[in-house]
């Protein structure tokens, strides 16, 4: 009977393991996917030829084109080597949670700009998920140290029409 017992907990403990390991896979693969998906949208949509766009403030983002396939693109935000993302706006601030910018489902969701928000108001208030693989989000946990917040104290929203600068005023950990 001992015998037994320990035969269906080792089997048990080998199928709980089997299907950890194949969850933890499946996200790995499912987050790289993702981030290939943004870098082919960034090639595809932002201009990185800076000698081709001198003008300071002008776009480099081809707002129209994206348009074309989501309706709700209202920017992209940019901070060096930490993100580079569309940026979206829904008609609620559910929607993009788990959507990307193409309007297809998707775990780790957008960066979008609150709906009730635009660029016009004083405050914008921006959401986005802060994920293990560091994508969205996950590399603002970097701002946490001064000397990393002071050589990336810059950041843009590129509306299309104009590339707006932003300085990085204060850093908290919520």
């Amino acid at each position: 009977m001992k015998k037994i017992m320990i035969t269906i907990i080792t089997i048990l403990l080998v199928i709980l393991l089997g299907g950890s390991g194949t969850m933890i896979v499946k996200n790995k693969v499912q987050d790289k996917k993702e981030e290939q998906q943004y870098e082919k949208m960034e090639k595809k949509y932002v201009n990185k030829n800076k000698k081709k766009n001198k003008i300071k403030g002008t776009s480099d983002f081809d707002i129209e084109k994206m348009k074309k396939k989501n309706k709700d693109v209202v920017g992209w935000i940019e901070c060096s080597d930490v993100l580079s993302y569309p940026l979206v706006k829904g008609m609620d601030n559910d929607y993009y949670l788990n959507h990307n910018a193409l309007r297809q489902s998707n775990i780790s969701g957008s960066i979008f700009l609150d709906y009730r928000t635009d660029f016009t108001s004083s405050n914008c208030i921006i959401y986005g998920h802060n994920m293990k693989g560091r994508q969205m989000f996950g590399k603002l946990l970097n701002f946490i140290k001064a000397s990393f917040a002071k050589n990336h104290d810059t950041f843009y929203i590129d509306d299309g029409t104009m590339k707006h600068q932003y300085k990085l005023a204060s850093v908290n950990l919520v």
